[in-house]
């Protein structure tokens, strides 16, 4: 295909990269890779007129030489990208690349300020390209000053800190704080983790009273610039001095309601994810049950049944014993998600619904509610996707059964190995060792 098509063409020019793919992918072949790329590069630079190939093959080249280390020419390439680039998103894209190929060189500082820099040229990011794009930009950076072997915790933290320091009053002021603390606790500085986290669950809460507060408009729902399109080109239809007034459209107001509903259902979320990455399960599983009874028909169902179900899951995988309290949580939401299940039985995320209330039963050992659910399924609804699911769902139940008992076997080795630990210590280091298996228990 490359020796029948120009590389300025799109099937040519994805055909050579496929090439380069294949080359650092399967062949781990690097080094010639780059050659090829770089060879190609000096005849594109060379044509009279460039086309936009020329800049995606230098932004695919900026990339490849990240990935083999290569960071000065990595970082070359990018600084003349963003020299001519006019979209900001790919500014931003590119200077995030730049920072990367610092942090490879080890001068945190420096990719700390190519960020600051950013901000400072750009003030106006937030608002042309949304929240992921920044999230995404400190988020690179971030996670690789602190990739295993590097551990960079304080830099990463200067991260987000450079950016509040630049927009102190932005959006994303709590999601920021929630890493500042995050990589804190990680580097064993709980009491200003503690800090921050209580800060972003403070101004958490401050959003969900603003938005449930708050009367939803078109413009919540499609954006301020489409809205003005919508009113601008609304009041340019001519209409007869006779002609009826027009009532409004029944379905907007469906439509602000879901809008509001789902905002609101996000920065709950928000919340009891932020609990569960501070330890505190248990709140995490409050949150989302709490939002659940009030919104049983939510939306966001799904994702906050998931939610909840991970702190489950991850409690059992680090074979922790499941509190009373967390079970009683569990309890609740698993009531809420089999009523939720009935009315949904037709939907897409109706198999993993019923696959995660299906092993939250089995970690519990009720192996009949387990039965129970998959035959009233096949009994009841045997034309539907339900159906189908229950019947993959029980096939599955041996293999839960096998992986339940290794666990209550790997619970009772935890125990005894613990009893053994403290009945071989003196009588006052035994008593010491009980205080503080009591107080950690506790905590």
């Amino acid at each position: 295909v490359c020796e029948r098509n120009d590389i300025n063409t799109p099937i040519g020019f994805q055909a050579f990269n496929d090439r380069i793919r294949v080359m650092l992918e399967n062949e781990k072949n690097t080094t010639d890779a780059i050659k090829m790329a770089e060879a190609q590069l000096v005849e594109m630079d060379a044509a009279t007129t460039k086309t936009e190939f020329h800049s995606q093959m230098r932004d695919r080249l900026a990339y490849y030489n990240l990935r083999a280390e290569n960071y000065g020419r990595a970082r070359e390439l990018l600084l003349g990208l963003i020299a001519e680039s006019k979209e900001l998103r790919e500014i931003a894209n590119f200077s995030t690349g730049v920072a990367l190929s610092w942090v490879g060189e080890d001068q945190p500082d420096q990719a700390v300020a190519v960020i600051d820099q950013f901000l400072d040229r750009h003030p106006d990011c937030e608002d042309v390209l949304g929240e992921q794009p920044m999230i995404a930009m400190c988020e690179a950076v971030a996670a690789r000053l602190s990739e295993p072997g590097r551990e960079d915790y304080a830099s990463a933290i200067q991260v987000y800190k450079t950016y509040l320091n630049r927009k102190p009053n932005t959006e994303l002021r709590r999601k920021f704080l929630t890493g500042i603390a995050y990589y804190h606790s990680v580097a064993g500085q709980e009491a200003e983790a503690e800090k921050a986290y209580a800060e972003a669950i403070n101004l958490l809460d401050q959003k969900i009273e603003e938005l449930e507060n708050k009367e939803f408009t078109m413009e919540d729902l499609m954006g301020p610039t489409q809205a003005d399109e919508a009113s601008t080109a609304s009041a340019a239809t001519p209409v007869a001095d006779d002609a009826p007034t027009t009532a409004p459209d029944p379905r907007e107001k469906m439509w602000l309601a879901y809008a509001k509903e789902q905002s609101v259902a996000r920065v709950v979320l928000e919340k009891s994810r932020l609990y569960e990455l501070r330890k505190n399960n248990l709140a995490a599983l409050r949150v989302g049950r709490e939002y659940l009874e009030k919104n049983t028909t939510s939306s966001l169902f799904m994702e906050f049944f998931g939610a909840v179900y991970n702190v489950y899951e991850n409690r059992y995988e680090e074979n922790l014993e499941i509190s009373p309290d967390i079970e009683k949580e569990i309890q609740a939401i698993m009531k809420m998600s089999e009523e939720f299940l009935i009315k949904n039985l037709n939907s897409k995320s109706f198999p993993t619904i019923l696959g995660n209330i299906l092993t939250v039963y089995a970690r519990q050992g009720d192996f009949e509610a387990y039965e129970a659910l998959t035959n009233s399924l096949l009994e009841k609804y045997p034309e539907t996707l339900a159906a189908k699911a229950a019947k993959e769902a029980k096939d599955r139940l041996p293999g839960m059964k096998i992986r339940k008992r290794q666990f209550d076997e790997m619970m009772k080795m935890k125990a005894e190995q613990a009893t053994s630990n403290t009945a071989t210590l003196p009588d006052d280091t035994a008593a010491t060792a009980t205080l503080i298996t009591t107080a950690t228990a506790a905590q």
